[in-house]
């Protein structure tokens, strides 16, 4: 089975559509392929690249906007746009990371949870708190963010950072082939066409 990498940010709506139209093709094509889950800080990897993230141009952050309800239609995938936008995503991002996770069962759980919470239900999930919360309706264990390790879980961020930029990866959501790094598709469109055309 084909092992392939996810980068993503919770930060990014696009990462969303790249997930949720993931999820559809596993659902479809169960045991087709392996998806290792790779959380990042997108400011981070526009800071290396010299890129300026969209949300911060007020016209572009409103065109863009109203983009994404537009690709949401399009693609049948319910969208909500966070009133307070751009958020901090670095403890949901830690929290997502698979040390914390401890298996990528749970990993996968925790991202879709923490998704759907920003991009459906309008959560910036900046707080312990609140993500404690969150975590316990979605019947997954509160120790999650309770038990959080910050030096671990910044650790693998870190990591999936430096490995992300050393393969050329400019922006999430970006799918890669583990083991053929130049099988790289970038964007949630990109993402979609490859999926449903080649594997």
């Amino acid at each position: 089975m084909k092992k392939y990498q996810f980068y993503f940010d919770f930060l990014s709506p696009y990462s969303y559509f790249g997930f949720v139209k993931l999820q559809r093709f596993l659902g479809n094509h169960p045991n087709s392929i392996k998806i290792v889950y790779k959380p990042l800080l997108m400011t981070s990897l526009f800071s290396h690249w010299g890129i300026t993230p969209p949300g911060i141009i007020p016209p572009k952050r409103k065109y863009v906007t109203k983009v994404l309800f537009e690709l949401s239609k399009q693609a049948k995938i319910k969208f909500s746009h966070p009133k307070e936008f751009p958020f901090n995503s670095s403890l949901i991002l830690k929290t997502g990371t698979l040390v914390n996770c401890e298996n990528a069962k749970v990993q996968e759980q925790v991202i879709k949870t923490f998704f759907e919470a920003v991009w459906l239900k309008n959560l910036n999930c900046e707080e312990e708190a609140e993500i404690k919360e969150l975590l316990i309706k979605s019947d997954l264990k509160p120790d999650l963010i309770e038990n959080l390790d910050p030096i671990q879980t910044k650790k693998e961020l870190k990591a999936n950072l430096k490995e992300a930029i050393s393969k050329d990866i400019f922006g999430v959501p970006t799918l890669i082939n583990e083991s053929d790094p130049e099988n790289m598709h970038w964007g949630q469109d990109q993402i979609d066409n490859y999926l449903n055309t080649t594997l």
